[in-house]
Parts: structure tokens; sequence; C-alpha cells
């Protein structure tokens, strides 16, 4: 195969999806994913989860749904070394398919990222980005789609790893951001965590999933982490 450094340096440019929000109790997540098999510690809300820390990902393997946690960046088995190129945090859904470095985990290793909602910055002509906090319109969470892989060094050295799929923005968000995250509805779950063809899957939410308001461009600082970076900015 290619080398892991030449393939992640391919999607230059297709990061969406780099922040977003969990403050949902730990209880709460596992009476909505259904979870029967828990496997994490709870670390209290977080309003600024960034790239290259653990987050929450929901499997199956056909018994039970787990809650388990993953480093957000993915690693691909083949990888020699964790240094070995780039962890990319998002694939696209055009291409994570047919990608030799998503390809298998794709066909195989699917995943449910809990949120309660993401975030995006706006250009502004002549202006500084500004931060927007996007989540569901009916205030329920958000199951992102995603793709994990575990990664061995030895036998006492592992990492399992995922990404979150992005899709192109649909008409109304697109005022944002030309790109989106997989946002997938809870009657699709079981089809995209076991299902055999998952791609009729891979699309933009409906225009009416989301909403959003300004916030504080403290979020762009991943050292900020508290309920105020999710407030409707006073524009005032």
């Amino acid at each position: 195969v290619s080398s892991y450094r030449q393939q992640a340096g391919k999607r230059k440019g297709s990061t969406m999806c780099g922040r977003f929000v969990i403050a949902t109790p730990l209880v709460s997540i596992f009476e909505y994913f259904d979870i029967h098999d828990p496997r994490v510690e709870d670390h209290g809300p977080r309003f600024n989860v960034a790239p290259s820390t653990p987050i929450l990902i929901v499997r199956d393997d056909g018994e039970a749904r787990s809650l388990d946690t993953a480093q957000w960046g993915f690693t691909p088995a083949w990888a020699k070394t964790l240094d070995d190129g780039p962890r990319p945090i998002n694939a696209r859904s055009e291409t994570v398919g047919t990608s030799k470095l998503f390809r298998r985990a794709y066909e195989q290793r699917r995943c449910l990222i809990p949120a309660d909602g993401f975030y995006e910055w706006q250009a502004r002509t002549g202006q500084r980005k500004q931060p927007y906090y996007i989540h569901r319109s009916d205030g329920t969470m958000l199951a992102l789609g995603g793709i994990w892989e575990t990664w061995y060094e030895g036998d006492d050295n592992e990492m399992t790893s995922t990404a979150i799929i992005t899709t192109p923005a649909n008409d109304r968000a697109s005022e944002l951001h030309h790109r989106m995250p997989l946002i997938l509805e809870k009657q699709d779950w079981t089809e995209w965590l076991m299902g055999d063809n998952p791609e009729p899957l891979l699309r933009p939410a409906a225009e009416d999933t989301l909403t959003w308001h300004p916030v504080t461009t403290s979020v762009g600082n991943v050292r900020n982490d508290n309920p105020e970076l999710i407030e409707p900015l006073n524009e005032d």
C-alpha cells in the first residue's frame, strides 16, 4: 500500500468537523444510545473537544452496543509507528469507501460519535472568521457517523482511533461551510453499525435538522472549556 503519509497528505483542506461539545451526562448517553456494555469512565462535560484527544464512540458487535473511547485522529492498522504520517480527523463521504487509508474501516468498523453540537467558523470578507455553535433543532443529541481502527505494536501496546465522516453541506448549512459531519437518525443507527451497504446513508442531513447561533471567538483556544462557549453571542 502507499505510505500513510502520502495517503493522508491527499486530504489537505478536507477538514471540517474539528471541534465539538459533549456535555450530556454519561448515564443519559447510555440510555439514549441503548448501551448495554459501557466501558468508559465519566470525565464530565466537555465544551471544546479538540483533535488528538479521547472521544466517545458507540460500537455494536452484534450482541450489544458498547460505549468506548478512541483517540480522535485516525491511525490505520498498517502504520509502522504512531508517528508515521498525519492522523486525519475527518474522512470524506465521497471517498471513504475507496480510500486505501479508510476503506477497510468503513467496510468493517463503523461507529457513532455522541455529540451535543459542534462548532464551525464562517468566513467573512475583510473580517475575522465568526464561530457558530450548531446543534439539533429538536434539542436531542447528535449521532455523528464515524469509522474506527485499532493499531497494535506487539502484545502490550494498542490504540483505538477514529475519524468523523463528512458530507457536502445541505443548502441551508452551506451558508456557514461547504461541508458538514455525517448525521445519522435513530432509525439508521443499526444499519450504519451493522449493515452490509451503508452507502445510502452517506448523505447530508435534512434541511431542518440543525440550528445555530454565533458564539465567542474564545472557542478558538483549546484551553477554554466552559459552558459560556456555547452561549449565544451578544452582538451588541
